[in-house]
Parts: C-alpha cells; structure tokens; sequence
C-alpha cells in the first residue's frame, strides 16, 4: 500500500511575501501558529513515518505559485514525527499546481512516500 498524506486546509496561506513584509518577531508567532495548526491537520491522517518523499500542492487563492510557501507546513510533518528531515536528501521535490476546481482560498497538500 502506497504511504500517502493528504491534508485538505481552507483559509489564507501564508505567501512568501507575507513573510517578507512582516518583521521578524511576527513573523515567529504566525511561524508557532501555523506550526501547531498544521501539526493537528497532519495528525487527524494518522499518518506513517516517511524515510523520503515529495510534495504535491493544488490550491486555489489570489496567490502567486511562485509565492506559496510550505516552510510551516514541512516544519509541522517533522514536528508531527512524519518526516526526519526536509532537505534535499528526505524532500525528492515539490510541484505547486493552480486548480481553479476547488473552492476559494483552498489548499490540498499531498505528502507522498517515494
């Protein structure tokens, strides 16, 4: 059976320009807080251990592609146990797809055993 995560989350992502635009103390409380809120998600899947992986993300926001960020949420699968790194060696790649079929505002995340 295919080892596969798949987190479906509805509100605002945090951007790259987000992030760039904030100073560095609110930038670490969004960081705790999206953190823990994506841990809880991940958790929900009762998800298996991974040894290596890659990232599969469809969303539909006023977000740029290039803008969406997945620190927080590959931050939270290593917090969660899920993953024991998310360098080059355990993370095999990202692909981040625009799909105007889902709701506004809507991310789905796909973690995917390789």
């Amino acid at each position: 059976m295919n080892n596969i995560i798949e987190v479906v989350y509805k509100g605002k992502w945090t951007s790259t320009n987000d992030l760039r635009n904030k100073h560095w103390r609110a930038n670490q409380g969004l960081k705790e807080q999206r953190r823990a809120l994506f841990k809880g998600l991940i958790l929900e899947q009762k998800p298996r251990p991974m040894e290596r992986f890659k990232v599969h993300v469809r969303f539909n926001s006023k977000i740029d592609t290039d803008n969406v960020t997945l620190k927080f949420f590959l931050d939270a699968l290593k917090d969660s146990g899920v993953i024991k790194d998310d360098n080059k060696k355990f993370n095999r790649g990202i692909l981040i797809e625009p799909d105007e079929s889902l709701e506004f505002n809507t991310y789905v995340v796909r973690i995917i055993e390789v």
